[in-house]
């Protein structure tokens, strides 16, 4: 299995949950079982961290889409540093230069999850991960599975500043409404 996301969306916390299955999904390196990475939705042949998606695509392994919701993952994403922004500015419409953390961070969430969501088979809110586990087994074809233990949600918590809808509206009008669109289609409840 592959799962891919942006940043800050809990693909570290979705790797242990699975580690606890007898399930071996690396984060950020290719495992026995498959390798969740935010890193994975870029078709560049180098990426800063772990293998890319032109040396995994090969494996044949299903692609799902993990997303966390829109304020907390923007919120978590200004503990990011600015390689992994130096990274994004390459893919995605972010001014490295004259665009505040916070726009970056937006553009990010925005940009990054629909080119995501293009290549996975399925998409999923990390907040309901419990629920879409069984879809997720079945995804990656792990019919026999150990009892789980009980994970941390706050496995990578970074301190950070919790933004509101009126902090993005200050940044950008139209791109707010665009991530609140989009959220919404993920199914989120704005």
């Amino acid at each position: 299995l592959i799962i891919i996301g942006c940043g800050r969306s809990g693909t570290t916390y979705t790797s242990k949950k699975f580690k606890s299955l007898g399930i071996y999904i690396g984060h950020e390196k290719l495992n026995k079982h498959g390798v969740s990475s935010w890193y994975l939705v870029s078709d560049q042949k180098n990426v800063p961290i772990g293998p890319s998606f032109k040396q995994i695509e090969k494996l044949g392994f299903p692609i799902v889409h993990q997303v966390r919701n829109p304020l907390s993952a923007i919120s978590s994403m200004q503990a990011s540093s600015w390689i992994s922004f130096k990274f994004l500015s390459n893919e995605i419409p972010i001014d490295f230069e004259n665009d505040s953390k916070i726009l970056k961070a937006m553009k990010y969430w925005y940009y990054w999850n629909l080119i995501a969501e293009n290549k996975a088979v399925f998409t999923y809110q990390i907040e309901e991960f419990d629920k879409h586990l069984n879809q997720l087994l079945r995804i990656g074809k792990f019919f026999s599975v150990k009892n789980e233990s009980v994970i941390n949600t706050k496995t990578n918590t970074r301190k950070h500043i919790y933004l509101s809808w009126d902090d993005l509206y200050k940044e950008d009008e139209v791109l707010t409404n665009n991530i609140k669109n989009l959220a919404i289609k993920y199914g989120y409840k704005i």
